[in-house]
């Protein structure tokens, strides 16, 4: 088990507000990399020259939440998702 931070948004919930990013841990194993690659300008996805985007899929580990000694740790809990690193 590995310990990944990530800028998360934490208004993600909230379409309509700008990002508002924090630090926030996880834990878990790496599953899979992708590397996607833009040769050149993307305007729809607001890429100005050709640049490289790599995301992580990450398996979590399951944590109980009712553990006392998890509770002064920075843990969040997060199911098996992709994420942005």
């Amino acid at each position: 088990m590995k310990s990944w931070t990530f800028l998360v948004d934490v208004d993600a919930c909230q379409q309509s507000h700008q990002p508002e990013y924090e630090l926030q841990t996880f834990y878990g194993q790496m599953q899979h990399i992708y590397m996607v690659q833009f040769p050149a300008t993307c305007e729809a996805l607001s890429l100005n020259g050709a640049t490289t985007i790599i995301l992580a899929t990450i398996r979590c580990c399951v944590l109980d939440s009712f553990d006392l000694q998890l509770e002064s740790l920075d843990i969040q809990a997060l199911e098996h998702c992709m994420l942005w690193i």
